[in-house]
């Protein structure tokens, strides 16, 4: 029988951290990928939108994600998962 991988301990360096890559890094994406981005933001329940908005802070500080002032042509929608004392965010990689 063989033994189950285990990435931690075969590349401990990768999960250390946020997981920030350092250096800009290009995605190359097949011939016949095609752009896919959500034109109508959704809905944040108002319950909610403080903690959002502070996570958000909180990855742009992190410099995890950036802000936008426009749209871009790539762009997946994002789902609020509410727990306990905390919020956590997912982003849906999909297309329908």
């Amino acid at each position: 029988m063989k033994a189950k991988f285990d990435p931690k301990l075969e590349f401990p360096k990768l999960f250390i951290g946020i997981g920030k890559i350092e250096k800009p890094y290009k995605i190359k994406l097949k011939e016949s990928a095609e752009p896919y981005a959500i034109m109508i933001p959704r809905r944040v329940p108002i319950l909610l939108k403080a903690a959002l908005q502070k996570k958000l802070d909180e990855m742009v500080k992190q410099e995890i994600i950036e802000p936008v002032d426009e749209a871009s042509e790539c762009c997946a929608p994002m789902v609020i998962v509410p727990e306990s004392k905390e919020i956590y965010e997912c982003v849906l990689i999909f297309q329908s």
